[in-house]
């Protein structure tokens, strides 16, 4: 079989289902976050609307996101709120970076289930990187603005209008939930081994540079708007050994970006007076992913930081 995986056609079928392997995560995870939707959305949502302080907003999006399983589904909610007059901007804002934190925990979960300490190194650099820019960017965003003046200034000229459909599931079935898990944790295992018969068939490991990295994580989470998908197949193909973990930061930090659109877009495709607001609330969660990755990569003590403390809690 190795003898296979070393001529072109063989990799070029072994990058085939690593690729099937990832839409497969990407359904499963996908059908737990509809569910989850349908049970809880009306919930989260009256949740969200209530009058909030900053401090309180940043939990709720934490927390929503967790029970949704998917900081996508809950940046709309943010912003569909935010256009309705329903959200104050400045807590909006605050809410949606409690997104960004509360989408760590799928990913982290997930790199247990592998029992690999790189696979739980890549879920760390996602957790790490979302905590600390929090810690770090949010406080200065809600005394000073520069990302929110930013977004406005972006967001300033008529932007055509997009559409967006974003649904969610019309019930939530157990059996499918749980089916799911299993066929999601499968699809793990299976990373892992497809990714080392590559690696035994090349001879060496995966050789990803900053913007392919970063170009790999923003596309593969814009078409598969979870990117805890692209997360938990890093994760696998890093625990096999084919993947080391300052090659799959860039790829994580990519994935930080892609699930951004999801929201940007579905303000385009808002109508209204308040449209171009909900507007800068999403693009704030955007520039805010953008902005940490250029510092993390352009950086190196950052990165090399980064990098260390993830292998450190993944031990």
């Amino acid at each position: 079989m190795d003898e296979i995986s070393l001529t072109r056609l063989g990799q070029a079928a072994l990058f085939g289902a690593l690729l099937a392997c990832l839409c497969a995560m990407a359904f499963c995870l996908g059908v737990l976050s509809q569910s989850l939707g349908t049970l809880f959305s009306d919930t989260s949502r009256e949740l969200l609307a209530r009058p909030q302080s900053m401090v309180f907003a940043l939990l709720l999006g934490i927390v929503v996101t967790i029970v949704l399983q998917s900081s996508s589904l809950a940046s709309v909610l943010i912003v569909n709120l935010v256009a309705t007059s329903q959200l104050p901007t400045q807590v909006a804002i605050a809410a949606i970076f409690g997104a960004n934190i509360g989408t760590v925990l799928t990913p982290l979960l997930l790199s247990l289930v592998l029992r690999s300490s790189a696979a739980r190194a890549v879920a760390w650099q996602h957790a790490l990187f979302n905590l600390a820019g929090a810690a770090t960017l949010l406080p200065i965003e809600l005394l000073f603005h520069p990302l929110y003046h930013l977004a406005s200034w972006i967001a300033q000229p008529e932007t055509p209008h997009a559409v967006l459909e974003l649904s969610i599931g019309t019930s939530a079935n157990p059996f499918a939930m749980a089916l799911s898990l299993i066929a999601l944790v499968a699809a793990m295992f299976a990373v892992r081994a497809i990714a080392a018969r590559l690696l035994r068939g090349t001879g060496h490991t995966l050789h990803v540079g900053d913007t392919t990295g970063v170009a790999l994580g923003v596309l593969s989470t814009m078409f598969l708007q979870l990117s805890a998908a692209t997360i938990a197949c890093t994760s696998g193909v890093a625990a096999s050994g084919a993947l080391d973990a300052r090659r799959s930061l860039p790829i994580v930090l990519g994935a930080n970006i892609g699930t951004t659109f999801t929201a940007v877009l579905a303000a385009l495709a808002l109508e209204g007076p308040l449209r171009e607001i909900a507007l800068v609330v999403a693009l704030v969660h955007l520039l805010f992913n953008v902005m940490g990755t250029l510092l993390v990569l352009l950086i190196p003590p950052i990165r090399s930081l980064l990098v260390r403390v993830a292998k450190v809690l993944a031990a």
